[in-house]
């Protein structure tokens, strides 16, 4: 990676300045997302985290959107239908990417209601409802309800370092550095923002707020389908399978929970019973960056000296950041073509 230094100093040629805050999966989904469909510009990632020290990282990866998250029932449809493409194409021909096709299993020990997702219906085509000797045979009697369908699990250990690799082949570069202001990045004509709980601050925005969730990571290869029950899930990765189903809104305690661990267990091997016998690699605590609605648009922003740059918002995903980036990520870069496309025109009425 270069210094900050280094990389302020290059010199600026005809190429646009791109600034993308954050290298989680949304804002390298968006680098990768400008660097492939806008020609002539140059895009720096700045972050102060990278890859295994990212909240991304430990995510379970697992594609089960949720239609009430977005600003509008549109907006909510296109991000999820556009990941949905995106993740399937690398499912069938770019399996390095980290992304495969996955069967499983939700159940409810009381509402066939609660497991209903109209996004997932739709863009899987896959779901059937379970009939009571199937379930029976599979799972404890205390689960009433049950479905099944395919869909696919982006392991972000894989997932992650493909998409850097693939912003450094199409020469985007990397600045590790911490951001206290947009100030400090006044020479890029576009400052695009996925930094996530980060933009509570950067971004003055009270909606923001941390929802942390806490997972087992073991490993259990023969577990080949996904779970979820009543907020617990199962989801098996390329490395390990993620155990959990803690979602504690407004907590910003990274400590481990014994309760929660303890919770999480009994939940899980009640669903699955052979996960008695994993091996617990290690237990992982994240807090998701929940705003209500995601953040996808742009504002003109006034720095302190006066000078007004174009800002491109693009988080508060929540547990759904790994499921809608590369939605989010397309209408970002869409947002960034329009503002250089206006930038262009002003500039050639002069």
């Amino acid at each position: 990676m270069l210094t900050a230094s280094f990389a302020c100093a290059m010199l600026r040629g005809s190429k646009a300045e791109i600034c993308v805050i954050g290298a989680g999966v949304v804002g390298l989904s968006t680098a990768l997302k400008i660097l492939s469909t806008i020609p002539s510009v140059r895009v720096t990632i700045v972050a102060d985290k990278f890859l295994d020290n990212t909240l991304s990282f430990g995510a379970g990866g697992f594609f089960r959107p949720e239609i009430n998250i977005g600003r509008d029932r549109q907006s909510i449809e296109q991000w999820a239908s556009d990941s949905y493409e995106y993740y399937s194409f690398l499912a069938s021909n770019e399996p390095e990417s980290g992304n495969s096709f996955i069967s499983g299993y939700q159940l409810s020990t009381y509402s066939a209601e609660s497991m209903q997702n109209e996004l997932v219906t739709k863009l899987t085509n896959s779901v059937q409802v379970m009939s009571d000797d199937e379930r029976l045979k599979l799972f404890p009697e205390k689960f009433k309800y049950g479905i099944k369908w395919t869909s696919i699990i982006t392991d972000p250990r894989h997932y992650l370092p493909y998409m850097q690799r693939k912003i450094e082949n199409l020469g985007g570069t990397f600045v590790e550095r911490h951001i206290d202001s947009f100030d400090e990045l006044s020479e890029y004509d576009v400052i695009v923002n996925c930094t996530g709980l980060q933009a509570a601050k950067l971004a003055n925005d009270f909606r923001l707020i941390p929802v942390r969730g806490q997972a087992f990571k073991v490993v259990a290869p023969w577990i080949k389908h996904f779970y979820f029950a009543d907020g617990a899930y199962v989801l098996p990765g390329r490395d390990y399978v993620t155990v959990g189903g803690i979602k504690e809104f407004g907590s910003s305690n990274m400590a481990i929970s014994q309760l929660d661990s303890f919770s999480i267990w009994k939940r899980c091997t009640e669903m699955v019973p052979s996960l008695q016998k994993a091996e617990i690699a290690f237990e992982w605590v994240g807090l998701r960056p929940h705003r209500q609605p995601v953040r996808v648009e742009h504002e003109c922003y006034r720095l302190s000296d006066g000078t007004v740059r174009d800002i491109v918002h693009n988080y508060g995903h929540g547990a759904h950041g790994i499921t809608l980036s590369w939605g989010t990520a397309t209408e970002a870069t869409d947002l960034i073509r329009d503002s250089l496309s206006h930038k262009a025109k002003l500039k050639s009425k002069l």
